[in-house]
């Protein structure tokens, strides 16, 4: 929840008489901790329209008629500001207070702990499902022997299913559950606690060009990315099952990675020197999808921004951002499916940490390092509590699920 908005009055004080009809002018917005300008700010009436919104220089234009006027200037960062203006006496700067400054920022730490210390298996992949777990597992040096168990949220069995084929679990956009296999992906459906596997079966290179490329579905729209230009250009669509129609809602593209390609054959003379720069110089634009509420969060890593939009595909919010440049940032986006809470993943010297992302300022407000367990895998978090596997033998695929809370 955000706080109570605090209001300041800027009061601009008469100082002549004479008057005008109409006057235009320009007010710069501030940060006024850092001196930054702010962008994306909505300017409203007190009708509660809105006026205009500041550009990418954190400037307004205003146009004011004979007499006074207030406006409240708004932003997901920073705490609302209502300005009495005059048109005798307009400000030409207008410094706005972070949200953040009010905000604490701390690190968990906690001793993770074994799910299933008392069972023989070892995880290879794994789902939330209401309280409890969907495991995909099997006993030590027995891989032949996989196994589905839905487990309740005391980690007791409530039924299971042997599957011989080894693979991943994978929940689509819609909360459908598939198994995706080397060649085929099969559905997973949960039934009166039973596991029903196989109903719906797609090849994978069909799977994964088209039910696993949607990103994100609210009521009818779907969003999905597409790719250009070696991975550097992305442009995000969302397609309405309702109006049948496909409309773009962002396009991205690293300008870095554009310039570099532009030369790459220079350099490339060969398949492997072509796959070692897709690997090292060019590698997909990062920007993950999520959701709040009935707005699109897009986490514009490129631009520094997280971005919001409405159902129509309107942006209707902007933050900065700039977490995503420490060196420990790891390109992993998780959210709470339970709670929506947002988080990035850092990684120094194989140590992990989980930053809660506040989407109201673009900052990381709570940090969770997970100690003593390097190089962790399948990281989740759900309804406040943090899941991981990790492989406490040397041995490939010997993995066993942790959980320890967030909060």
């Amino acid at each position: 929840m955000y706080m109570k908005i605090f209001i300041s009055y800027v009061l601009i004080i008469c100082t002549g008489c004479l008057a005008v009809a109409q006057q235009r002018a320009t007010i710069q917005l501030t940060d006024a901790e850092t001196s930054n300008p702010v962008t994306g700010a909505h300017i409203y009436d007190m009708s509660g329209q809105v006026i205009t919104t500041s550009n990418s220089g954190g400037k307004v234009m205003i146009t004011l008629t004979e007499g006074s006027m207030s406006i409240r200037v708004s932003h997901v960062s920073y705490l609302d500001t209502i300005l009495l203006l005059n048109s005798s006496s307009l400000p030409s700067n207008v410094m706005l207070t972070p949200r953040v400054n009010r905000l604490k920022v701390f690190t968990v730490s906690g001793q993770p702990m074994n799910l299933i210390p008392d069972k023989p298996w070892f995880v290879s992949s794994y789902l939330h499902c209401d309280d409890g777990l969907l495991l995909l597992a099997f006993p030590q040096k027995r891989l032949s022997r996989q196994t589905l168990f839905l487990m309740d949220k005391d980690m007791e069995v409530i039924v299971s299913l042997p599957w011989r084929e080894q693979g991943e679990l994978f929940r689509d956009a819609s909360g459908a559950i598939w198994i995706r296999g080397a060649k085929n992906t099969a559905s997973v459906k949960l039934i009166n606690d039973l596991i029903i596997v196989g109903e719906e079966i797609v090849p994978s290179e069909e799977f994964d060009a088209g039910i696993a490329k949607i990103e994100l579905k609210i009521g009818s729209n779907y969003y999905f990315p597409h790719y250009r230009f070696d991975n550097q250009w992305l442009d995000y669509y969302f397609y309405n099952d309702y109006e049948k129609k496909t409309r773009l809602l962002e396009n991205i593209s690293d300008h870095r990675g554009l310039v570099m390609r532009e030369t790459r054959h220079i350099f490339e003379t060969n398949e492997f020197e072509r796959r070692f720069a897709d690997m090292c110089f060019f590698s997909p634009v990062f920007a993950p999808l999520a959701r709040s509420g009935n707005q699109v969060v897009l986490f514009n890593y490129v631009d520094d921004a997280i971005v919001f939009y409405d159902t129509t595909g309107k942006k209707t919010a902007s933050v900065t951002a700039g977490y995503h440049h420490s060196k420990d940032f790891k390109k992993i986006f998780i959210q709470d499916e339970k709670t929506g809470s947002c988080y990035a993943v850092f990684e120094d010297s194989g140590i992990c940490s989980v930053g809660e992302i506040d989407l109201g300022t673009g900052r990381i407000i709570r940090t969770v390092r997970i100690p003593s367990f390097p190089f962790i895998e399948k990281i989740s978090v759900h309804d406040g509590k943090l899941f991981f596997l990790y492989k406490e033998k040397s041995e490939y695929e010997y993995k066993k699920i942790f959980m320890m809370p967030v909060n």
